[in-house]
C-alpha cells in the first residue's frame, strides 16, 4: 500500500506496473492483493464485487472521521455482518464513555458511526484477496476497482502489512 507521504499518482503507477509485470511473467501465480475501491460499498456490493475471490481481510470505516477498521473473513458473507456488529458495539460503547466525560462531539460522532455500521452501510473500501496473477488484472480492469496492489510471490497476510488507499485520499 501507500506510504504516508508517497504521492497517489506514483503509488498508482507503480502499483499497476506491478501487477502487469507479474501477470506477464507467471499469470498463474497464486498472489495476495489489497485491492482498493473507487468509492465505499456496502457488504452485499463487497460479495458482488469480490464473490469469486478469496477474500481474506476487510478494510472499511464509519461517520465522519471514523477510524479506519480491518477484519479477517474466511466467510464473507457471515464474517463481514460479524465485523459491523463488533465496531458498532465498540462506537456504541466509546459513545457511552464520552457521553459520561461530557464530550458531546464525540458522543454522536461514535452514535452516528454505530448506527451506520448496523445498517449494513457503503463503508467498505478495500479489501485482501488471493487469485491468480491473471485474475487480480481482471480485477483491476473493473470500473469499481481503483487499485490491486500485489504483495511479492509467496508473501501473504502473516508476513506483509496491507494498506489500501481510501478513495477520498488524492
Amino acid at each position: 500500500g501507500p506510504g504516508a507521504h508517497d504521492s497517489v499518482a506514483e503509488y498508482l503507477g507503480a502499483s499497476r506496473q506491478n501487477l502487469a509485470s507479474l501477470t506477464a511473467a507467471a499469470p498463474a501465480a497464486d498472489l495476495y492483493a489489497v485491492a482498493s475501491l473507487t468509492g465505499p460499498a456496502t457488504p452485499d456490493q463487497l460479495i458482488d464485487l469480490f464473490g469469486s475471490y478469496r477474500a481474506v481481510q476487510v478494510f472499511f470505516t464509519a461517520g465522519t472521521g471514523g477510524q479506519v477498521e480491518q477484519a479477517t473473513v474466511r466467510d464473507p458473507v457471515a464474517d463481514v455482518h460479524a465485523a459491523f456488529a463488533s465496531a458498532a458495539a465498540q462506537a456504541q460503547a466509546r459513545a457511552a464513555s464520552e457521553a459520561r466525560a461530557g464530550d458531546a462531539g464525540a458522543d454522536n460522532r461514535d452514535r452516528q458511526a454505530a448506527a451506520q455500521l448496523r445498517a449494513g452501510c457503503a463503508c467498505l473500501f478495500a479489501a485482501v484477496v488471493r487469485a491468480p496473477a491473471g485474475r487480480l488484472s481482471q480485477l483491476a480492469a473493473d470500473p469499481r476497482v481503483r487499485i490491486v496492489d500485489p504483495a511479492p510471490p509467496g508473501a501473504g497476510p502473516t508476513s506483509v502489512r496491507f494498506i489500501p488507499l481510501p478513495p477520498d485520499r488524492r
